[in-house]
């Protein structure tokens, strides 16, 4: 890979970009320690003349002579594992896997682990974490376990499942993208009425910026994605037809719209389409799913519903928005709602890995792990400490400066922030106990929860008024309030810590959706558990105890590598 004198893809620019930043921070780590003279001058070579990754062909691999060129390889194998391992994110190493063989093992037995290979585990190592056992060196099968298990591992994997207000979503073993639900009503919020309930939904009108957008009864019918049949309750998870063909990647859905990213990188939506929510440049409802045409050749990575707007984050790392704008959800530096996707130019430096979209504010990560926020202040929920007014424009959180964030996820009045390594940070409204404090009151700045200090949270899920925490063994905890039964410890009192969910001892889970009365986790044999009242139909099933969770039959999921 070289720039030359032509145009390169955006992806391989931005690998460019991350490679000096981590051959940097390789060289100043190492400074004074196990790299000798010639190794460190070595690196400012590569450093001097990054433009070019690879040298010529028939260099060895293993060439580490100090006449050597100034090519990534000629560092050789432990100094690039070195390298490698300080890339921002995992992708970045399977698109290095990607580029030449070299980065693979020796095609012959007995084969070393490669380079890949030896960069998760030094990774891993740095982040006291344990690769998974009983995986075979050199193989590029072990290769690519390794790097899913880092995704899981750092919270950036892929949403199989969704926990909305009436309904759910999954994508199963053949990734195709199922739902189920309807038949329930929702409320104004978690409780009807408690400590910070939701605004009812309205028309923004002058003078009530305060107020939320209407939604129409349709939607609680197309955001099930069957067409017409939407209007009757799909009492299990059934797949939707008009995608049959379609494989789908990675899922997201809010009270009323749904989200889906395709294999392909295709961005198609369905639901309510309330002030352009699903990006088809009108506000028709869809009751069947749409691909949006105005992303048509950007490739998507990921997908996330607010209950209002929208986000997405394309492969090359850059964030598109639409929907409700008001108190500046959006990040265009205004209030104006937005029919069709456009890129936040605000961000247009920053590579993003991920984005969160909440019911009043947005949480955005970028890849070498810094977090942004967005919207309503709203009970301290953009982590920006009480002096803050609404932020139209996305701005760091800086009291998470010191912090590399791998999540950030967005409630209804509340945050969660996962670090690289297993801490959760939280901030909003704890009025319920969804920040995990132990008490009830608002927290305006970012702060640990010291009660999972002792376990290793690797995803998170905030929901209405609940939080769930996925950790590197497989527990699950939550807090938050109880009245639904969504927490899944056989009572409804509110938690104001998390507590483990032992009704799943013995089950090891992979990710967690919390929606509006139900939470749904997916296991790594596959199989889908939920808890709550789910309103309706929404769990899937008719539960025995609504406050336990319990197993969906003739379903399974795809799994990541424990």
């Amino acid at each position: 890979l070289t720039r030359g004198g032509t145009a390169m893809p955006p992806a391989a620019s931005g690998l460019l970009e991350a490679l000096g930043r981590a051959l940097d921070v390789a060289r100043l780590e190492q400074r004074g320690g196990a790299w000798g003279p010639a190794e460190t001058r070595r690196i400012r070579q590569v450093l001097s003349q990054i433009d070019v990754i690879l040298g010529p062909a028939a260099a060895p691999a293993a060439a580490a002579d100090a006449d050597a060129g100034p090519s990534l390889l000629s560092l050789g194998q432990e100094t690039l594992a070195v390298v490698l391992s300080h890339l921002s994110a995992p992708e970045d190493l399977g698109r290095l896997c990607c580029v030449s063989r070299r980065f693979h093992a020796e095609p012959q037995p007995p084969r070393p682990p490669s380079v890949i290979e030896r960069a998760v585990c030094l990774r891993a190592e740095r982040a006291g974490a344990a690769v998974p056992p009983g995986l075979e060196p050199g193989s590029r099968q072990t290769a690519q376990a390794l790097l899913l298990w880092e995704c899981q591992r750092r919270g950036a994997g892929h949403r199989i499942v969704g926990a909305g207000a009436v309904h759910s979503v999954f994508v199963d073993e053949e990734f195709r993208l199922l739902t189920c639900g309807g038949g329930g009503q929702t409320t104004n919020g978690p409780g009807d009425g408690g400590h910070h309930a939701e605004p009812s939904p309205q028309r923004l009108a002058p003078g009530q910026e305060d107020a939320e957008p209407a939604l129409s009864p349709a939607g609680t019918c197309a955001v099930l994605g069957h067409g017409d049949e939407g209007e009757k309750p799909i009492p299990s998870p059934r797949a939707i037809a008009t995608l049959a063909g379609v494989r789908v990647q990675t899922v997201s859905t809010s009270r009323y719209h749904v989200l889906a990213v395709t294999e392909d990188g295709d961005l198609y939506s369905f639901g309510d389409g309330e002030n352009g929510v699903l990006g088809h440049g009108d506000e028709e409802d869809l009751c069947d799913p749409r691909r949006v045409e105005a992303l048509a050749g950007v490739r998507i990575s990921s997908a996330a519903a607010g209950d209002n707007h929208s986000l997405v984050v394309s492969v090359d790392g850059a964030l598109f928005s639409f929907g409700y704008g008001a108190r500046g959800r959006l990040g265009h530096g205004n209030e104006e709602s937005l029919y069709e996707p456009m890129r936040v130019e605000a961000l247009r430096h920053e590579r993003i890995a991920s984005a969160s979209a909440g019911s009043f504010h947005s949480l955005v990560v970028t890849s070498d792990g810094r977090v942004f926020s967005f919207g309503r202040r709203y009970h301290g929920v953009l982590g920006q400490g009480d002096a803050c007014s609404d932020l139209c424009i996305p701005e760091m959180i800086d009291a998470l400066a010191d912090v590399r964030v791998v999540r950030a996820l967005a409630g209804l009045s509340h945050s969660l922030v996962v670090s690289d390594d297993g801490n959760v940070y939280s901030f909003g409204s704890g009025g319920r106990g969804e920040i995990g404090h132990g008490d009830r009151e608002d927290q305006l700045w970012p702060r640990r929860i010291e009660a999972l200090t002792d376990v290793r949270v690797v995803s998170a899920s905030a929901g209405h008024a609940t939080s769930v925490f996925v950790c590197q063994e497989g527990q699950v905890y939550s807090c938050g309030a109880g009245d639904h039964g969504a927490l899944g410890h056989g009572d409804r009192e509110d938690q104001l810590v998390p507590k483990r969910i032992d009704a799943l001892a013995g089950v090891t889970v992979i990710s967690a959706s919390a929606g509006f009365s139900h939470a749904l986790m997916a296991a790594s044999d596959g199989r889908v558990w939920g808890t709550g009242d789910g309103q309706g139909w929404a769990r899937g099933m008719r539960p025995r105890d609504p406050t336990v969770p319990e197993a969906l039959d003739n379903l399974r999921v795809p799994v990541t590598p424990t």
